[in-house]
């Protein structure tokens, strides 16, 4: 039987706390799945773990990395060796709730599969204990035409907590892989060009916060640097089809990614480039002061 959703799951020495993000996708409220594990040449007990679960479960799909390739390289890999028509992600670290597939699978077939589902995640501990709700402070979660309020940075969400149809990826093309951070910002910039995006208020994924983390091991700096790289590719490619205010508020984040990744000659270039440019620059030393 095919299954009815793929699970892409990244990892990289994560073998600490692969098991529990394994059982979680095991234990789903619908059996019919694939579980897609792409091992990054990881070093430590990772590989031991796969296998272990592989033994007693056919579900699962294991490709193994050579070499280091990174989560991007990863996630097309895992795409490439996938076989059921919808598509979701789980970090290696990270936990499905029981009913997660069911929901997204629920909510796409009602949209034909025209649409990306997402939810917010539940920040969790290395003991599996909820620290809170990455969207305590972040009320403002839109449905639908999502593209200006992504772009602009109205809100933000952990790109994993999607759900889409594989036939999506025919349309927008793979992760890009020349990313080592933002993969994940940028391929939903990409389809919310494309599709709707509708937002399930229920949370169903825990994000494990612990040392290991990716935004953890990247510099504040080059983390800047890929976000400005990204906003600025997209931004400026759909400029003039976004209002004014979506433009300033677009720009005000980029300007302040150039900042913290120390890209001051893009600051003046961008600022002087346009009427809204120069009133983001002119924003720049008052934001600097709260920030």
């Amino acid at each position: 039987m095919s299954p009815k959703a793929s699970v892409i799951m990244p990892n990289y020495n994560k073998g600490e706390h692969l098991k529990w993000a394994i059982k979680s996708v095991l234990s789903q409220t619908i059996y019919d799945i694939e579980l897609v594990i792409v091992d990054d040449s990881s070093n430590d007990s990772s590989l031991a773990v796969i296998e272990e679960f592989r033994k007693d479960d056919s579900r699962i799909l294991l490709r193994a990395n050579t070499e280091n390739l990174g989560p991007a390289a990863c996630l097309n890999v895992g795409l490439r060796a996938s076989s059921a028509g919808i598509v979701t992600f789980l970090g290696s670290d990270d936990l499905f709730s029981k009913d997660r597939i069911e929901r997204q699978l629920q909510i796409i077939n009602k949209h034909e599969n025209e649409v990306v589902v997402y939810s917010d995640p539940i920040t969790i501990d290395s003991n599996l204990s909820s620290i809170d709700s990455i969207a305590t402070n972040r009320s403002f979660r839109p449905s639908g035409w999502i593209f200006p309020y992504l772009i602009a940075e109205r809100f933000s969400f952990h790109g994993a907590v999607t759900g889409l149809s594989r036939a999506s990826f025919e349309k927008v093309g793979f992760f890009d892989e020349s990313l080592r951070w933002g993969e994940d910002l940028e391929m939903c910039l990409r389809l919310a060009k494309v599709y709707e995006f509708s937002y399930d208020p229920v949370a169903t994924y825990g994000y494990r916060r612990h040392v290991g983390n990716t935004i953890q091991r990247i510099s504040r700096a080059d983390r800047y640097r890929y976000q400005s790289q990204i906003i600025e590719k997209h931004l400026f490619a759909n400029f003039d089809d976004l209002d004014t205010q979506t433009k300033g508020f677009a720009l005000d984040g980029l300007f302040s990614s150039y900042v913290a990744s120390g890209q001051w000659g893009k600051v003046l270039e961008r600022g002087f480039s346009s009427r809204v440019g120069l009133m983001s620059l002119m924003k720049l030393p008052l934001r600097a002061a709260f920030s």
